[in-house]
């Protein structure tokens, strides 16, 4: 595969650096703030608030399929698919302030379809994204390349917080606050769209004229998937960490504004605190991945983050949040960039966008009943805590099932048979 000269490999890595920073900025105003937002100025409580959780993980589900219909079938066109639905993902979510001027009756409406939208273009900008970047880093500079994201993503995603801080702390007006951080998401999600066209695909497949309809050729991509015991184990693994992950999702900004009396303040600068440590603990962990291998760190990291559910449990305060997410930001920070490289460099290029898709589509289905699950369990009770303490549990039983079935990255797999 031609991958162009150093000069444009070079410049590849560079648009997608800014690209992905001011992505995650826009993103990290309009979703970050979409629930505190809902709770503040629309009154949205449990049930609300876990139907919009459900909606944004499902959608993203939904995606998968089309996703791989759409990565596979027109690989050569995986740039032009990329550029249109990452630009829709990062767009969409900043119409979320408009629902504050429908009738209230529709603003519930108005939001889900917005976060469904939004949610299922990411899915498919991911798949794309992914095959994409998977072919521009080679997979032994990957461990360096993606800490150098996930660092430079922190930061980004801090001055997000750190801007949404400096808004509410100097206009008392709650909905001019919102108003200006909903309008800046939306100008630097436009300047990210105009980094994400610039990112050039290394031009690594070409239309061989094939159609929707070969489906022999699916089949066996779909039926290698499931005989290989690596992919297969890997895909149990991620999902039941996502299931037990998810059971608590809909509730930490609940749990600050609501349960313990925070407010948009609290909100963004537990959320600072925590993407700080992770840029530190960022450092530490790719020395170990390097050292140790992928699989021992997923695993520590998989194991550690079972105690920040019963730290929000039972510590949580509004003084004692910001250590708790401190705690939260330094044991996640393995997985921010071991889960991404798994999904890259697991599978054989050959079947790469059907299993990022089928990846895409059980996680987020287990992810979505999950949240529900928690949202059933908290709205029948009318206490999250027995949310939190099923989370913590699960989480250390997916630990003990990776320890014994997740297979390292560096072991190959022989590619799907033509």
């Amino acid at each position: 595969m031609r991958l162009g000269n150093k000069v444009d490999t070079d410049v590849n890595r560079k648009v997608y650096l800014a690209e992905t920073a001011t992505y995650n900025f826009a993103v990290n105003i309009s979703i970050g703030m979409s629930n505190a937002l809902l709770i503040r100025l629309l009154s949205y409580g449990v049930s609300e608030l876990g139907s919009l959780t459900f909606v944004r993980i499902l959608a993203y589900g939904v995606s998968q399929v089309p996703a791989a219909l759409l990565v596979e079938h027109y690989r050569h066109r995986r740039k032009m698919l990329w550029n249109l639905f990452g630009a829709i993902n990062r767009l969409g979510p900043s119409l979320l302030i408009f629902s504050l001027i429908l009738p209230k009756e529709y603003s519930l409406s108005f939001a889900l379809t917005i976060s469904f939208l939004s949610q299922f273009a990411g899915g498919v900008a991911g798949v794309a994204a992914t095959d994409v970047l998977a072919d521009i880093i080679p997979v032994e500079e990957s461990p360096y390349f993606f800490s150098k994201v996930n660092q430079l993503n922190y930061v980004s995603i801090s001055l997000a917080f750190i801007t949404s801080f400096a808004t509410f702390a100097l206009i008392p007006d709650y909905l001019v606050s919102y108003q200006l951080l909903y309008a800046i998401s939306f100008t630097v999600g436009l300047v990210s769209t105009l980094f994400l066209v610039r990112i050039k695909d290394p031009k690594g497949f070409v239309n061989h004229g094939r159609s929707m309809t070969r489906l022999y050729d699916d089949l066996e991509v779909v039926k290698f998937i499931f005989t290989d015991k690596r992919l297969r184990r890997y895909l149990l693994v991620i999902s039941l960490f996502n299931f037990s992950v998810n059971i608590p999702a809909p509730f930490w900004d609940y749990i600050v504004m609501v349960v313990i009396g925070g407010n948009e303040l609290i909100v963004v600068l537990k959320n600072v605190v925590s993407l700080a440590v992770k840029s530190v603990g960022m450092f530490f962990w790719k020395r170990e991945i390097v050292k140790f291998g992928l699989r021992k760190v997923t695993v520590v990291g998989m194991a550690s983050t079972a105690v920040v559910p019963i730290l929000y449990k039972d510590f949580a305060t509004t003084t004692s949040l910001l250590g708790i997410e401190a705690v939260s930001g330094y044991v996640w920070a393995p997985l921010d960039l071991s889960i991404f490289l798994y999904n890259a460099y697991l599978p054989p290029k050959e079947v790469r966008p059907a299993y990022l898709s089928l990846l895409g589509l059980t996680i987020n289905s287990v992810s979505s009943l999950a949240s529900m699950m928690g949202t059933i369990i908290a709205v029948s009770t009318g206490d999250v805590g027995s949310v939190l303490l099923a989370s913590s549990v699960l989480r250390g039983v997916t630990a003990s099932i990776a320890y014994a079935t997740l297979p390292e990255v560096e072991e190959k797999s022989t590619g799907v048979r033509k």
